[in-house]
């Protein structure tokens, strides 16, 4: 029951702040890659600071944002990124910065990748370096 309610106010928390929550742009990718990991739902959001950014030694998130990245066809078995693919990320997560409503879309996640490229292929922590510059850039729209 505590998990619940744990998860239910970390829910209205981010709904009210932001206009929407992790748990809302969660799909059935993330589930099962927590199933896989053992990793429960309370626990993946305790990642997320107020900025939705992780840590980035967070092993916990990297071993699920690789997980869901595959499974999403983003990452190939030999972590190697697909760009095309990628391009839905940061439409899926426009939702969080309250960019939801922007026109365009493919054309603003397409240059957001493009300035996240060289960070994301130096980074020991793809997973992480990806979500985090990609919040990076839509914060700044």
């Amino acid at each position: 029951m505590q998990v619940i309610k744990g998860v239910a106010f970390t829910a209205v928390y981010f709904t009210i702040a932001f206009g929407a929550s992790i748990l809302d742009l969660l799909t059935k990718e993330d589930y099962q890659c927590m199933e896989d990991l053992n990793i429960d739902v309370n626990q993946l959001l305790a990642h997320f600071d107020d900025d939705f950014k992780l840590k980035p030694d967070d092993q916990v998130l990297l071993a699920e944002g690789v997980c869901w990245l595959k499974r999403m066809k983003m990452m190939d078995d030999n972590n190697n990124l697909n760009w095309d693919n990628l391009v839905q990320l940061p439409i899926m997560i426009m939702p969080l910065y309250g960019k939801q409503d922007m026109a365009n879309k493919e054309e603003v996640a397409a240059n957001v990748l493009q300035k996240c490229r060289e960070d994301v292929l130096a980074s020991q922590n793809i997973a992480t370096t990806l979500n985090n510059c990609i919040g990076d850039q839509l914060s700044k729209l």
